[in-house]
């Protein structure tokens, strides 16, 4: 398995192309895992928490034993935001395994529709409400081939609901930390899985007529690769970090 894993990730961070893609899901991950992630300039890979399920998996070597996170905030004052992870630490050196969730959302979006007054103009109003959910899942493995490496795998799973439309997608992410003394350094691909993008599906339906224009539709996940450094001077940190989004 760790061979395997080991060939998997030389392949990708060698020899890795990036290919440029027409439409982008809207990650919940993108405004920040962390109140800290966010803190360092959105620097990911660096967390000793249970919160590096949505950073690099390999990070969770720091775990010593069990970890919990929880991070919540608001945007525009109606955009909700939040997460949770925990981290396990196996027995028998077995490495660690982590959950995670996170969503983003906004309640309460107005549906309008339209009539017409005797006189013939266009008159507006509400005629329902409905929420907007984005969605994330996490499980992670952690496991370490020496003290001064590490590696980690993670399955995603991405849903997102709005009014009568539904999205759906799967993928895959690998991490690796090198660390020491002087430096941390975490490598990171995310969605590494071409072929898996987010479907919709659409049940819209009025007086018998679908108008499901949604239905079918795809968009992709963007592979991401995620490069981080930290290194370490007496008391002081200085951080770093190149990330690409599919060819951007």
């Amino acid at each position: 398995m760790k061979t395997v894993l080991c060939m998997m990730m030389c392949v990708y961070f060698l020899g890795m192309t990036l290919v440029a893609q027409d439409r982008y899901f809207f990650s919940p991950a993108t405004p920040g895992t962390s109140a800290r992630m966010i803190r360092l300039g959105w620097v990911e890979g660096m967390s000793d928490k249970s919160d590096s399920v949505f950073e690099n998996p390999a990070a969770l070597y720091r775990v010593n034993s069990l970890s919990a996170s929880f991070f919540t905030t608001q945007f525009m004052n109606e955009v909700n935001y939040l997460n949770g992870a925990i981290a396990l630490r196996l027995p028998d050196q077995l490495g660690v395994l982590g959950l995670g969730f996170m969503t983003l959302g906004v309640n309460d979006i107005p549906e309008t529709s339209k009539t017409e007054t005797i006189s013939g103009d266009p008159q507006y109003f509400i005629s329902d409400y409905f929420n907007y959910e984005n969605s994330l899942f996490k499980v992670s493995y952690q496991f370490s081939a020496s003290r001064y490496v590490h590696y980690g795998i993670s399955g995603s799973y991405y849903h997102v609901k709005f009014h009568t439309v539904e999205g759906k997608g799967y993928n895959m992410d690998l991490g690796m930390v090198l660390t020491n003394r002087t430096f941390d350094f975490s490598v990171m691909v995310r969605n590494f899985v071409s072929s898996n993008d987010i479907v919709y599906k659409d049940s819209y339906n009025v007086e018998g007529m679908e108008w499901n224009n949604s239905d079918g539709q795809v968009e992709n996940l963007p592979l991401e690769s995620v490069y981080s450094l930290r290194y370490k001077l007496r008391h002081f940190s200085f951080f770093g970090q190149l990330k690409s989004v599919g060819s951007n």
